[in-house]
């Protein structure tokens, strides 16, 4: 994983609308998550001063929502944040785009279960198979990290349109780094048909 002093960290090095899943990432949040667990059977057993079999039962319930949130697509549920379809991103390299397409529940479990396996699964397209992608800037009202205050912050949409007919999506997504000027770069000289509402 790529090193990062402040905020959420990348984890390749191509270039990429939101941040890709890898393994390492997958187990770290999994990890994550089972600690949150715990501490919540325990101050569930201690709070109601129950039996364990509360504390097991709690514990087992918190990671069983978590798997559900994934499966739907809401992403990272916890006490402290939403990070809404935070599976999806877009990567780019010299000859096309990298991406997952994972749309129902069992896409998305059986993604997460691959990508532990270490046999992941991504769909590729070449730039010419891109039929036009559009860039809307949408201001928003985000809740950062630390503050109890949602602040006005510009974000940008990004819906590519393949020449097959599907459509990819990345609502609300994740820049990190200087990525935003690559990405802009990109899209300039292979997206013959580049749409942007700035």
């Amino acid at each position: 994983m790529l090193k990062s002093h402040l905020g959420f960290q990348k984890t390749t090095n191509k270039v990429s609308i939101g941040r890709r899943l890898t393994k390492s990432l997958l187990k770290r949040k999994i990890f994550i998550q089972v600690i949150l667990s715990c501490l919540l059977g325990v101050a569930m057993y201690y709070g109601v001063n129950t039996s364990l079999s509360v504390l097991v039962g709690t514990m087992i319930l918190f990671i069983v929502i978590q798997v559900i949130a994934y499966g739907l697509g809401l992403g990272e549920m916890n006490t402290l944040s939403i990070q809404p379809h935070s599976q999806l991103f877009v990567e780019f390299d010299d000859s096309g785009i990298h991406y997952v397409d994972n749309k129902t529940f069992k896409e998305r479990i059986k993604y997460a279960r691959d990508m532990l396996k270490g046999k992941e699964q991504l769909h590729h397209v070449h730039y010419d198979q891109i039929d036009h992608v559009q860039v809307q800037k949408v201001t928003r009202f985000m809740k950062i990290p630390g503050s109890n205050l949602a602040t006005e912050m510009n974000t940008y949409d990004y819906y590519f349109q393949l020449k097959d007919g599907k459509t990819y999506n990345l609502i609300n997504a994740m820049i990190l780094q200087d990525d935003g000027q690559k990405i802009d770069t990109i899209l300039n000289q292979y997206i013959q048909n580049k749409q942007e509402n700035k």
